[in-house]
This record gives C-alpha cells, sequence and structure tokens, in this order.
C-alpha cells in the first residue's frame, strides 16, 4: 500500500498526495473531480462503492491520461483520516492526488443550500483559474458506469465547455450486493458496464421512478419534475428537469451561487455555453442509490392530471429547469429497439401537454425557496464557523501543554500500531476475497449448469405434453361428443319425469307457490303471476340494468363500469378469456359479456401442477380478468408472472378489486409497489367510489343478502329499496363525471388496473 503524505491547507483542508511515476507527454489541462459526502453512510458508499467505480479503468484512469487531474472531496474534518487511510485512496493516489476540504460549518438541515455550498467549495479556492480548469462533478452515492469518463473526455475534445447526464434512482437494498460483488479488493476498483448497469437499474427502479412512469399509471407522487416512458423490460426513456451537471469549464468566475445548484449553476456559471448532452446510457451513466423507503410517505394511490403537473411545475421551476426538461433521454440494457422512435413521440406528446399548461419561469435569483430557508442557513453557518474558529483558537492553546504534547503522542503511536494493524489486514483481505470469488465463480457455474437442466427438463415436459395432446385428441373428441349425447338424453329424461309428475299432481291435488299465490293447478292465475313477476323483471332491467350492463341509477355502476368498459374495449378479440377469481361474483360477471371461451381458476391453484394443466403451455389468453380481495391483490407479482407466459401478444390484463369494506386502499399503497404493480408493462388504475355511492351500494347489498329477487315479493322489496338508492347512486354517478378517474376518492369502492402487454 501508498504510505500518504498528508499536508495541511489553509481554512482547514488537507491535500494527501503520493510518489508516483509522471506520465509521459506535454503539459496537460488542470482538472478537478469534486464529490461531497457527509454521514457515515455516505462515507462508506462514497469509499466502498462510488471511488472504486470511478477507479474502473474506463474512469479517472482515462481522465488522468489527458488531464492533470485533482480529485476533492467535501466532507466532515472527522472523517479526513479515515478517508485518507483508506485502501480506494491508496489506488487513486496511483493516478490523482486528493484533496479534503471542511464541510462542518455548512451542515444543516436545509440539504439543497448545504450541497450547493459544499460544491461550489470544491472549486472556489481556484479562483480566476477556475475558467482554465476542467470541473467534474459526482455525488457520492453515485455509481458510474466504467468507461463514461473516457466518453465525456473525448466531448471535451470536441469542444464541449458543459456537459450534462441523467441518474437514475434504483433500490439501495436490492443492489448494493449486486454492486460489492463486483468489487475487485486487489485494484479496489468497482467496474460495471453501462448495459449491465443500466439492466440492474431497470430491474430494481426505485419507486420515485415508477411514480413517474407516464405509461405506467398506478401510484402518484407529490412532485413530477421528471418522466419516464416503460418501453420493454430493457429500455426506460426520460425527460429530467434538470439533468445532473457533470461537466464543466466556467465562463466567468463565482465563489458563491445565489440559488440552488440545480436551480441556477448553469446560468450562473455557463451562460452562454451550448450544453452536451451525454443523453444515451452508452455514452454516460450513473446508478443513484436511494433507500427503498424514501419518499415512501408520499406515494398514493391514482395518478394526476396534467392540469396539476403543470401547475406544480409552475410554482417553482427556473429556466435551467424548462430547458434541460426538454431533452430526450434513453436508458438501455440491450441494443435501442427499432419502435423507440415512436414511443419517444409518446412520451413528448405528453410532456408538450405539460409544457403548453406552465406560466413563465421564475427566476432563480432570490427564488421563494431559496429566500425563505437562506437566512436560517445563513445564522446557522456563521455560528458553527465561529464555534470552530474558538476551538480551533483553544486547539493553539493547548500546544504547550504538558499533558496535551502526552497525549498527541500517545495518538500517534495509536494511528502508526492501527496502520500497522491495517498492513496486516489487508493480505488477508485480499486472499479472503480472492478465494470468495473462487467460490462464487463456482456457484454461478453450478447454477448455470442447473438453469441448463432445468431448462432441457422444462422443454423435455413441454413436448411430452405436445405429445399427449396430439395423441389424445381424437380420441378425446370422441369422448366428448359421447358425453354431449348423453347429457343431452339425461336432459330430456329429466324434463320427461318433471312434466309427467306435474301431469300426475295436478291430478290429486292443488300445490301452494312459494309466495302463497295461486295453484298451478289454476293455469289463468299461474300465467298472471308469471306476468306480474315478468313485469317486475323487466321494470328493474329498464331502470338499474342488469349486471354487469348498469344504469347510472344502479348502485353497482360506479363500481363497476370502468372494469366493464375495460373488457368491452377487449371485445370479440378476446377467443380464449382467462379468469382468476378468489371468489367473488363480480369477475365473473365482467366476463359474462364476452362470447369467447373462458377458463376459470383460483388464485392459489396457479402455480399448482393442476393450474398448469388447466392453462397449458402455449400463449393462447387475449385477456385475463382477475377478481382478487385484498389477499389475492398482495400476490398478484407473483401471479402475474405465471399469468404472462399463456397470454397472447398484445394480451390485455385486468385487475378489478371490490373494496365492499371500505378499506382505506391508501394506507397499502407501499405493499403494493412491491406485491401488486409489476414492473413490465403499460398500465392505468382507476378508483371509483363516493359517500352518495358507497352509502347506495353498502345498503342494496344488504337487501340483496336477505331477499330472494326470483320471488315476486323478494324483488318488489328489492325495488322499493332501489327507489332510495337510486337516487343516492345517481348523484354517486354523477359525482364520478367531474372528478378523475384516476384521482382517489376518500370512499373508494372498487379498484381497477389495467395491463397491456
Amino acid at each position: 500500500m501508498i504510505e500518504p503524505e498528508i499536508v495541511e491547507l489553509p481554512r482547514g483542508g488537507v491535500r494527501v498526495t503520493a510518489q508516483r511515476p509522471t506520465t509521459a507527454g506535454g503539459a496537460r489541462e488542470p482538472a478537478r473531480v469534486i464529490t461531497m459526502a457527509w454521514g457515515d453512510r455516505y462515507i462508506s458508499d462514497l469509499l466502498s462503492l462510488t471511488m472504486p467505480a470511478l477507479l474502473a479503468p474506463g474512469n479517472v484512469p482515462a481522465l488522468v491520461e489527458q488531464f492533470d487531474a485533482e480529485f476533492v472531496i467535501v466532507t466532515e474534518m472527522r472523517f479526513f483520516d479515515r478517508i485518507a487511510r483508506a485502501p480506494v485512496v491508496a489506488r487513486l493516489l496511483q493516478h490523482c492526488d486528493l484533496r479534503l476540504l471542511p464541510i462542518d460549518d455548512l451542515l444543516s438541515q436545509w440539504y439543497g443550500i448545504t450541497l450547493t455550498y459544499a460544491l461550489v467549495r470544491g472549486f472556489a479556492d481556484l479562483g480566476e483559474a477556475m475558467t482554465d480548469t476542467h470541473l467534474f462533478f459526482v455525488n457520492a452515492d453515485f455509481i458510474v458506469a466504467d468507461g463514461s469518463y473516457r466518453r465525456l473526455a473525448e466531448a471535451i475534445r470536441r469542444g464541449a465547455r458543459l456537459a450534462v447526464s441523467p441518474s437514475y434512482c434504483m433500490i439501495l437494498e436490492d443492489t448494493v450486493d449486486q454492486l460489492r460483488a463486483r468489487y475487485d479488493p486487489e485494484t479496489c476498483t468497482l467496474s460495471l458496464r453501462p448495459r449491465d448497469m443500466a439492466r440492474m437499474i431497470i430491474a430494481h427502479r426505485h419507486n420515485t421512478v415508477r411514480a413517474k412512469t407516464v405509461n405506467q399509471q398506478l401510484f402518484r407522487i407529490h412532485r413530477y419534475d421528471q418522466f419516464y416512458w416503460y418501453v420493454d423490460e430493457q429500455t426506460l426513456l426520460g425527460h429530467q428537469m434538470p439533468i445532473a451537471v457533470i461537466y464543466m469549464r466556467p465562463e466567468r468566475v463565482l465563489t458563491e451561487m445565489p440559488t440552488f445548484w440545480d436551480y441556477g449553476v448553469i446560468s450562473e456559471f455557463c451562460p452562454t455555453a451550448t450544453p452536451c448532452v451525454l443523453g444515451d446510457s452508452d455514452d454516460f451513466l450513473m446508478g443513484e442509490l436511494r433507500a427503498e423507503g424514501t419518499f415512501r410517505e408520499l406515494l398514493h394511490l391514482g395518478w394526476p392530471t396534467v392540469a396539476e403537473i403543470a401547475a406544480d411545475l409552475s410554482s417553482y421551476t427556473t429556466k435551467d429547469h424548462r430547458d434541460y426538461g426538454r431533452h430526450t433521454l434513453v436508458l438501455h440494457g440491450d441494443d435501442v429497439p427499432p419502435h423507440v422512435a415512436a414511443e419517444k413521440a409518446k412520451l413528448r406528446q405528453f410532456v408538450d401537454a405539460v409544457y403548453g399548461r406552465l406560466s413563465p419561469p421564475i427566476g432563480y435569483r432570490n427564488h421563494p425557496f431559496w429566500a425563505a430557508a437562506f437566512p436560517r442557513f445563513l445564522a446557522v453557518h456563521l455560528d458553527r464557523r465561529e464555534r470552530m474558529r474558538a476551538e480551533e483558537r483553544a486547539r493553539a492553546a493547548l500546544s504547550d501543554d504538558p499533558i496535551e504534547t502526552t497525549r498527541r503522542r500517545r495518538l500517534a503511536e495509536l494511528k502508526r500500531q492501527s496502520a500497522e494493524i491495517d498492513a496486516e489486514c489487508w493480505p488477508v483481505e485480499e486472499e479472503i476475497s480472492r478465494r470468495s470469488r473462487e467460490l462464487l465463480a463456482r456457484v454461478a457455474e453450478l447454477d448455470a449448469d442447473l438453469r441448463r437442466q432445468a431448462t432441457d427438463a422444462t422443454r423435455a415436459l413441454e413436448a411430452l405434453r405436445h405429445e399427449r395432446e396430439q395423441r389424445l385428441h381424437t380420441l378425446l373428441e370422441r369422448a366428448a361428443r359421447l358425453e354431449r349425447e348423453r347429457l343431452q338424453l339425461l336432459a330430456e329424461r329429466q324434463e320427461d319425469i318433471h312434466r309427467r309428475a306435474a301431469t300426475e299432481l295436478g291430478r290429486r291435488t292443488p300445490a301452494v307457490t312459494g309466495d302463497g299465490g295461486a295453484s298451478d293447478a289454476d293455469p289463468a292465475a299461474a300465467d298472471a303471476l308469471r306476468s306480474k313477476l315478468a313485469l317486475l323483471v323487466g321494470l328493474y332491467h329498464r331502470l338499474f340494468g342488469q349486471l354487469p350492463e348498469t344504469t347510472r341509477w344502479n348502485p353497482y355502476h360506479t363500481v363497476l363500469r370502468h372494469a366493464h368498459a375495460a373488457v368491452k374495449a377487449v371485445g370479440d378479440r378476446a377467443d380464449d378469456v382467462l379468469v382468476i377469481s378468489s371468489g367473488g361474483t363480480l369477475g365473473a360477471l365482467l366476463a359474462r359479456c364476452l362470447k369467447g371461451r373462458k377458463v376459470t381458476i383460483l388464485p392459489s391453484l396457479m402455480s399448482s401442477v393442476a393450474g398448469a394443466e388447466i392453462l397449458g403451455a402455449e400463449p393462447r389468453f387475449a385477456l385475463c380478468i382477475c377478481d382478487l380481495d385484498l389477499d389475492g391483490l398482495l400476490v398478484f407479482r407473483d401471479l402475474f408472472d405465471r399469468i404472462r407466459p399463456v397470454m397472447a401478444k398484445a394480451g390485455k390484463v385486468i385487475v378489478f378489486h371490490h373494496n365492499a369494506g371500505l378499506r382505506p386502499l391508501d394506507a397499502w399503497t407501499s405493499e403494493f409497489t412491491k406485491r401488486l404493480f409489476p414492473l413490465v408493462g403499460a398500465s392505468r388504475i382507476f378508483l371509483a367510489g363516493s359517500t352518495c355511492g358507497a352509502l347506495a351500494m353498502r345498503w342494496f347489498a344488504r337487501m340483496l343478502e336477505r331477499h330472494d329477487m326470483s320471488s315476486s315479493r323478494g324483488l318488489a322489496i328489492i325495488i322499493a329499496t332501489l327507489a332510495v338508492c337510486g337516487p343516492l347512486a345517481r348523484i354517486g354517478t354523477w359525482i364520478e363525471d367531474r372528478r378523475s378517474p384516476q384521482a382517489l376518492p376518500a370512499r373508494c369502492t372498487s379498484m381497477t388496473i389495467e395491463f397491456d402487454l
């Protein structure tokens, strides 16, 4: 390991250097790679993930081939020694020097202001030289794909003075182990190719990305400063307000910012520069680590209207936000699909609709958000700085104290012993890491072998099923014809028996009907009763319809109408329909209006051998209707994985949940993101309900439980109930017509989700 030399700088900073061979070639232009971090978690991420990724061959090592680079970390002074002696820094010192600058006086509860001042501190000391220095910026929780800085350097050589590129949030808990598995302790590098990282991000994209995906409208968040578009499992499009500044060579000298970094850094430092937008992930890619629970409390069911999004953006976005939000970004883990231009046009159409409703941008100077927080930040900053100066004076006063001299000697001895222990640990870490990589490689080989065997067995099983179907097809057809003939004969026999029994009973004694009406032996009275009942049924159907074809007066109209409309949209295109039901009746009713063949199955059977036999292996279903209770909703992601293989191309899956108990579904949003809402396909959520509609539905449901509609008395009671419930239902429908179907109502009676595959 390289033993670093630590030199103190003015204002509390230190410079960490090491002897290394000089690079061949002429004089190189100065450059700084600037990051900042505070707090134990971010320092750990910086040293174990972010910096190793920057040390990948195509990043900082490629950068120093063309620039005289220095690495700058703005951080807490208590971490200086830990950072300076970290193995990754020893590797960094083979390429460039390290400068550590204090952030202690800037720490505050106003994250945006602290971040802004920290980044500016990373280069403010350059003074006039900043306009001739290449400045590269990266956050402590950004993982940069290998080769990104090499391609950025090429863009600079082509004349770029300003470069921006997006970062994409991925779930920390799901990806950190995958990233650590890529870490090479011998070289302290974490090398991840752009497409490998893109696949990781897309597969584990954070809920703050999913909530802003325009064609997956399932749940929402408080702010829409980014828009995404799902193309396929390997491709995601985006617009970001703004796009992250990854490089600039300032056009003018400034040592302070009058606003948040993202709100005006470009206008302040590079007001006339033409930006180089590295929007293709093959060119430059940063994955942003974000804990799964971040902003969980801001997630809600539904999706905002364009007007809502535009109103919020109009309240705070600056010119920099608006200018860079126009650029289309492409994240892809494979070759870009040929139809991506059409998908870009769809996303752009949505973005244009939002821009069309925006009021003029807010000025970044004296921005309302900044003006409200900056005076308090400044007071805290000045107080911290004064205390730090007082502590420095006290430290100087202790320099001649014998007790302090003894203490310093002991601290130096402890540091020396710690360094010796670190030196002894290093070979052990290397050996264990080497053996771990060998075992992991062996596990991967075994896993690949098992997957191959499983694939072969699955193919053999499918071949057997196909052979079985071929060999039994003719026999099963003959058996089916015989069964139909048998059932027809049995039905004829039963009808003959009923007719003869009725004739015999008619000769012997009159029978009283279930309604206490006239005898069946009296044809005139029976006909009158049947006419009366038919009149009531006809009146009921005319006023309230028949499920699922209801009128606006039916208490179930708003409950079913979104699901019914989705089913009707598929219509006769669905030759085969799959119905998955937790036991409710409404799902079967939704499928009743379709002419195609229907297969109904319980959710619990989907993973069984019997379920596999029922569904088959071929993609034959154009439509799948899932009528699920809450337990069914919470396993839908697993069900979806089993549904997809049997769905035809461009098939549709409709999930319907009747919230009869008026459960507060929004409280389950976080769970739904993990267990209900899939990551794939285009999707939309529809939410129904109102106080009037909920009251009508529950009252009507109680009457249906207590009375039989097949009797004239029961039907009369139901119709009388509807005389009260109907107007309530009609008011509920009127309310529903005047609000967005993707807005969550206070009394949610149903949730319908459409998935287009």
